[in-house]
Formats: C-alpha cells, sequence, structure tokens
C-alpha cells in the first residue's frame, strides 16, 4: 500500500471512530433524558414549586456558600500536591477556568483538566503542568471514593436504603476502587511510555517523542507522590473535607423548606448522590442520574421525592452559576498575564521584521 493510500485508510477509520463515538453520546444523552423525564412525571411539581417560593433568595445562599467552600478545600488539594510554589494569580486562574468548563462540557468532570495544564504550562513546563493536573486529579478522585465509602457506611447502619441499592453501590464503588487503583499503580511504575516503547510498529519519531514526553510525565508523577506520604495524605484529607462540606447544601436545604436532616444524614444523602452519578459518569452531565437518583433517595429517607429534585435543581443551577463566576474570575485573573504575553509576541514579531528588512 502507497502511503497517500495509507493516510486516507487512516483518516477513514478515524472518521468512523468519532461518528460512533458520537452516536453512543447521543444515545446516552437520550437515555438521561428519559431518566429526567421520568422523574418530571414522577414527583409533584406543584410541591416543588411551592418549596422554591419559600426559599426564595436563601436557594442563592445554598448554591454559593457550600460550594464556594469545597472549592477552596480542592485548590488547596491541588497546591498540596505540587512540590514547586508557583504565583498564586495563574494557578487561581487555572484552577477556576478548568473547574468551569470541567461542568459546562459534561464531560465526566474531565474537559477541563487539559485547560488547566495549558495554563500552567509556561509556569511549570509542559510535563510538569500535565503531571500536576494528573496527581491532583487521582487524588481529588480517591477522596471522592473515601466519601461514597462513608455515605454508603451511614446508610448501612441506618437502614435507609433497600439491600439491592445498598450491594448495587457497593458493587460500584468496588469497580472504581479497582479502576482507579490500577490507574494509580500505572502512574507509579511508569507502565504507559514502557507499554508503548515495545508496542510493535512505534519506531517512529513521533512514537518516541511521544514516549519521551510521557517519561518526563512519569517522573515527575513520582517525584511529586515520593516527596512524602504527608503531603499526598494531607491533599487528600484536605479534599476529602470539601467533599464533606459539601453536604451543607443538603443540610441547608432541608432545614429551609422544614425538613431538617442531622448532619450525619445529609453526609449520607450527598455522598450516596454522589456515588450514583459517578458510578453512572457515561452518561452526560448525569443528566437524569442527578435528579431521578436524588428524587428516589429522598423519597427513600422520608423527605419525598419533590425535595430530592429540588436537590437536584439546585445541584445543576450551583453548577452552572459558579462555573460562570468562575470564568469571569479566571478571565479577570489571567488577563495580565494573556495581554502580556501578546505584547512580547508583538515585539518578536516586529524585531523579527525590522531584522529582515
Amino acid at each position: 500500500m502507497v502511503p497517500d493510500e495509507a493516510v486516507d485508510s487512516e483518516s477513514r477509520s478515524s472518521d468512523r471512530l468519532g461518528n460512533r463515538g458520537r452516536w453512543v453520546r447521543l444515545v446516552l444523552l437520550a437515555v438521561g433524558a428519559a431518566l429526567l423525564v421520568i422523574t418530571l412525571r414522577a414527583v409533584d411539581l406543584g410541591q416543588l414549586i411551592d418549596e422554591t417560593r419559600e426559599l426564595g433568595w436563601r436557594l442563592f445562599v445554598i448554591a454559593v456558600l457550600p460550594a464556594t467552600i469545597m472549592h477552596a478545600g480542592f485548590f488547596a488539594g491541588w497546591a498540596l500536591a505540587l512540590r514547586e510554589r508557583v504565583k498564586l494569580r495563574p494557578f487561581l486562574g487555572a484552577y477556576l477556568a478548568g473547574e468551569a468548563i470541567n461542568v459546562l462540557t459534561g464531560l465526566a468532570q474531565m474537559g477541563g483538566e487539559p485547560l488547566k495544564a495549558t495554563i500552567m504550562r509556561p509556569v511549570l513546563g509542559g510535563e510538569r503542568s500535565v503531571a500536576s493536573v494528573v496527581g491532583a486529579r487521582t487524588l481529588r478522585t480517591i477522596s471522592l471514593l473515601v466519601f461514597i465509602a462513608i455515605g454508603l457506611g451511614i446508610a448501612a447502619r441506618s437502614d435507609v436504603l433497600p439491600a439491592s441499592w445498598t450491594r448495587w453501590l457497593w458493587f460500584g464503588l468496588g469497580l472504581l476502587v479497582v479502576g482507579v487503583g490500577l490507574f494509580f499503580w500505572i502512574q507509579r511504575k511508569a507502565l504507559t511510555s514502557r507499554v508503548i516503547r515495545r508496542l510493535p510498529g512505534t519506531r517512529g519519531q513521533r512514537v518516541a517523542a511521544l514516549a519521551v514526553s510521557l517519561e518526563r510525565i512519569e517522573a515527575a508523577l513520582e517525584e511529586s507522590y515520593g516527596s512524602g506520604i504527608g503531603r499526598v495524605g494531607l491533599s487528600v484529607t484536605v479534599q476529602l473535607s470539601a467533599f464533606l462540606v459539601s453536604s451543607l447544601e443538603v443540610y441547608l436545604l432541608c432545614l429551609l423548606v422544614g425538613s431538617p436532616v442531622s448532619m450525619v444524614d445529609a453526609v449520607m444523602l450527598e455522598a450516596i448522590s454522589m456515588g450514583l452519578t459517578t458510578i453512572l459518569f457515561f452518561i452526560p452531565a448525569g443528566i437524569g442520574v442527578n435528579e431521578g437518583g436524588r428524587a428516589a433517595l429522598f423519597e427513600l429517607a422520608g423527605l419525598g421525592s419533590s425535595l430530592g429534585l429540588l436537590s437536584g435543581v439546585v445541584r445543576r443551577a450551583r453548577e452552572v452559576l459558579v462555573s460562570l463566576l468562575a470564568l469571569v474570575l479566571a478571565a479577570l485573573l489571567l488577563q495580565h498575564r494573556l495581554w502580556s504575553r501578546r505584547d512580547r509576541e508583538a515585539l518578536e514579531r516586529a524585531s523579527t521584521s525590522s531584522r529582515e528588512l
């Protein structure tokens, strides 16, 4: 086969895979939309509207206050995972912009991670910026799994969930633990670059360059994880505390609508709700899973499905609102840096033109 034909064949294969991926996403989105419709039909929407009116402006406090504290914890967790000292302005801007895109793209909270690495590239360098993002996301995921396990443990003692729910949730959590543990082990053993180097037909310059880049990322990750179990453990603890604080949203919501729950029960409700959306991460943006799961869970807890749906709506509104605010703040934080870079590039082009003349 001549080179042009090989390129055309690879291009057609890539197009087919892309089309299949789009169809899979559409099907999953349709499944989520169907779950949402079923939830809306099953819930007393009149009661939902009454509860929303009763809350009024306090909805803003419920949505923003716990989320602000939570994101402060996540940001601190990323900072603890870094060995280098970096300036706050680009670091915070990268975090805010990345988290906003994570929510707005609906790609399992991963759509904004490349943006974080791109913004931090001039500060840390290419490989270290990628390693810092991968490491921080790994440690946050470990914190999330611990948080979900705490919620399931509370539910097991209180007999809130049916036995079938409990079994499936523990099974799903177990799969996630195995997956994250395997991913962490692969990082520590630097297996990705080794596998790429040993694959047949991977002797080209591009593959070699990719392997070298991966080796540097893996070395940076090992350096970060090996900087001390104390820093890694502290990062996980801080981010776990941030997840626990996020339960304030459920606690305040139930309190203000006249159906108060204890903080322990609020942790259980929030953790299991997040567990459902995490296990079913392949549903785009958790559509239907977030709303339907909370409605069913609150009904089982004796709080009513309408309050559960309201919790899901508040969560959804909070994510969008906080993401938009984060984008504005990120733009303000990064504006000076972006303009100064443009100025430098303009000066370099002008200098090059003058030398050519």
